[in-house]
């Protein structure tokens, strides 16, 4: 039996100290401080500065434990056709300390939500997202889901649609991002299991927070190959008490099916 695919998903609330973020701003490539510049608001760019010089330290750090460093500043990124940031699997020697030409394939998915931001590492396709539970905008649950989904909220309570929808919209969009598809493909034609599956007698180990990808229209192999969960955001990533609950999802494509297993950290920003 094939091992589960390991994930790992890291948590950090993005700097602000001037110096911190003179640090980080070193690291990024001379297109990511012309998308910083962009922003409208000093505060807005600040914080794609704080995220994406994170995520460069952090993916430079998860490849040096393969042996050799990697200089964050070195990392080249791409997208592919539909948007999706990928990273480039090949170091020349000058980037990277021991001379590692290439390495492992890396996947990697980023969302932030405010100063909080996730980032999932995996060797296969993977996708994460984190939303802050708020009121359901008009149109939002005919653009997101499907009508079996929709009429499934319309039964339930307020603040339990509320949490359902966002779950659904969770669910939905880490899998979109993983697949690389984004909202280029339509949410409503993708069905995600809003509630957990029965739990076998037998299988009393099954994880409470494991929902299915039902079918996507444009794949029909899409539900056999990727497996969905409720992301467990620790506490202490999230905001100050009294603050709109956050709610997030994982997505990994699982050869044959055997499911993967995360581990979910805290970093500093």
């Amino acid at each position: 039996m094939t091992a589960p695919l390991e994930v790992t998903v890291l948590f950090w609330r993005a700097a602000t100290a001037p110096a911190r973020l003179a640090a980080l701003a070193a690291l990024l490539s001379a297109e990511e401080r012309a998308r910083a510049a962009r922003f409208a608001t000093t505060a807005l760019s600040d914080r794609f500065i704080a995220h994406r010089g994170r995520l460069r330290e952090l993916i430079a750090a998860h490849l040096s434990q393969g042996g050799g460093g990697v200089d964050p500043s070195a990392l080249r990124f791409a997208l592919t056709p539909t948007g999706k940031p990928v990273l480039n699997p090949v170091l020349n020697d000058e980037e990277a300390d021991g001379g590692a030409a290439a390495r492992d394939p890396l996947h990697f998915n980023l969302s932030h939500c405010g100063a909080l931001a996730a980032l999932a590492l995996a060797a296969a396709p993977v996708g994460v997202d984190i939303e802050q539970v708020r009121p359901i905008e008009p149109g939002a649950m005919a653009l997101a889901l499907a009508p079996e989904e929709a009429a499934r909220l319309r039964e339930a309570s307020g603040a339990e649609a509320k949490a359902m929808f966002f779950r659904a919209w969770t669910l939905k969009e880490a899998f979109l991002k993983g697949d690389g598809a984004g909202l280029t493909r339509n949410p409503a034609a993708l069905r995600v299991a809003l509630e957990p599956p029965p739990q076998p007698a037998q299988d009393q180990d099954r994880d409470p927070n494991d929902r299915r990808l039902l079918s996507a229209d444009w794949d029909a192999a899409a539900p056999a190959r990727w497996r969905l969960t409720c992301l467990t955001i620790p506490a202490s990533a999230r905001a100050a008490p009294g603050a709109p609950p956050l709610i997030g999802a994982l997505a990994a494509a699982c050869r044959g099916g055997e499911g993967f297993h995360y581990e979910a950290r805290i970093t500093s920003g």
